[in-house]
């Protein structure tokens, strides 16, 4: 991870005035939804992009040792190894960005991921979690042991009666001492938005906490009642970026809580992009807490495979809608979408036996097509031969309007809108 985010003094000035516009903000978080989500190759692209820069959590009163060893290797291996080696992505090092436990269990996770011969960091929540009702003494010994225990990762979670009693100098002093107790560990403070009130609450909370030193800023605890939504994500993220023009720090972000498809992973990752730009599309400043999640990811990763009979099966289906396969099949495009996957599964057999589909069946080598999309192509638009991965959402034409604090300002990301486009073979420096 980079180095500490070291906060400044406090300025109350900066959130005295402070009025979120509600119905903007639910307006933002609508659009966002309704984006057309990547399909096919590029899915897997940004899939496996997800895996990198989820916490594997777990954080039940029943976790024992093995419960945790069986949570590193998955951290290690999230994904099956057959089905990277068809992305031809087994050398790229894909684990998760962390594994997240309780205090007591950190032992248990340095000692697996020893075991296992690799380097992933280990995060403990403390400071009383969830609920942090604990004296503040007893939270602040509780980061000590886990940083003692090994852990570089500290998930604390804030007093709510700060926020809720509007105590801001108290809440900014609490986070400086447990940043101050974190010592080398990198500091994730969460805000547990569900109960904080109001999204202007989230907001004043959200800078209080970067003000402080806090390397990241997270959502929830999961056991909320209201856990990571884009409303409030959208608040942090405006909160994130005029911290950033204010002092030049970049402070991460990590949604926690909800977060179980495939679909969602997706959709944050759109977020991210659009708010913040492609310099927090990174482990080191984009997180995403979950549990469950990985297995969903694996399961449309695998759909999307070039092993997948599915995928295979597709494929086929348009090759034989062209003319080479419509006048040796002599198949108007009814009877086509009436053929069934059988059908075109003994087609195709046949056709490769008989060496017509010689050239197909070498396209379906997956490592040996994958290619650069043009930069400004859309992957929902461009059909480059062969089974193309790109890793670049499709750029929006409307600006979005950053409407936090009253003033309307253009919500122009961080950094270059157009970023080049990427595949998953050529592009080394993606996954380290």
């Amino acid at each position: 991870m980079s180095a500490h985010q070291q906060g400044t003094e406090l300025d109350l000035s900066w959130i005295s005035k402070i009025q979120v516009n509600k119905p903007a903000v639910l307006r933002r978080a609508e659009q966002i939804q309704a984006r057309r989500p990547v399909k096919k190759e590029w899915q897997a692209a940004w899939l496996l992009k997800a895996v990198t820069c989820i916490d594997l959590t777990t954080l039940s009163g029943d976790d024992t040792a093995s419960n945790i060893q069986r949570l590193c290797y998955k951290a290690k291996y999230p994904i099956r190894e057959d089905l990277l080696k068809a992305l031809n992505m087994h050398d790229k090092g894909i684990t998760t960005a962390a594994v997240c436990v309780y205090p007591a269990r950190v032992c248990d996770a340095v000692r697996a991921l020893k075991a296992a011969g690799c380097d992933i960091p280990v995060a403990s929540v403390a400071t009383g979690f969830p609920a942090a009702q604990t004296h503040l003494k007893t939270r602040l010994e509780e980061i000590r042991l886990a940083v003692e225990d090994g852990a570089t990762e500290i998930d604390v979670v804030i007093n709510r009666t700060l926020v809720l009693t509007g105590q801001w100098k108290a809440l900014y002093d609490e986070i400086r001492q447990f940043r101050k107790a974190c010592g080398e560990a990198h500091l994730k403070t969460i805000l547990a938005t569900g109960e904080l009130g109001s999204l202007t609450n989230v907001y004043k909370a959200s800078m209080i906490a970067m003000m402080a030193g806090s390397d990241f800023i997270k959502t929830s605890t999961g056991k909320e009642t209201v856990n990571a939504t884009f409303p409030v994500a959208i608040v942090m993220l405006r909160a994130i970026r005029d911290f950033f023009w204010k002092t030049g720090n970049k402070v991460g972000f990590k949604p926690a809580g909800g977060i179980r498809s495939a679909k969602d992973s997706l959709v944050w990752l759109s977020l991210i992009k659009e708010e913040l730009g492609d310099e927090w599309m990174k482990p080191e400043l984009f997180r995403i807490g979950a549990s469950t999640l990985l297995a969903d990811i694996e399961r449309q990763v695998r759909s999307s495979s070039p092993l997948s009979l599915e995928h295979l099966t597709n494929i086929f289906k348009k090759e034989i809608k062209s003319h080479l396969f419509k006048e040796d099949l002599q198949m108007d495009n009814a009877q086509m979408e009436r053929c069934s996957t059988s059908l075109i599964i003994r087609e195709m057999r046949s056709k490769l036996q008989r060496g017509i589909l010689s050239h197909w069946s070498e396209s379906v080598q997956f490592s040996s097509v994958v290619q650069l999309c043009p930069t400004s192509c859309d992957p929902m638009d461009c059909s480059p031969p062969g089974l193309s991965v790109c890793h670049q959402l499709p750029e929006f034409t409307q600006t979005p309007v950053h409407r936090v604090g009253g003033a309307i300002q253009p919500s122009h990301p961080l950094s270059s809108p157009s970023p080049p486009a990427f595949s998953l073979s050529q592009h080394q420096d993606l996954f380290k």
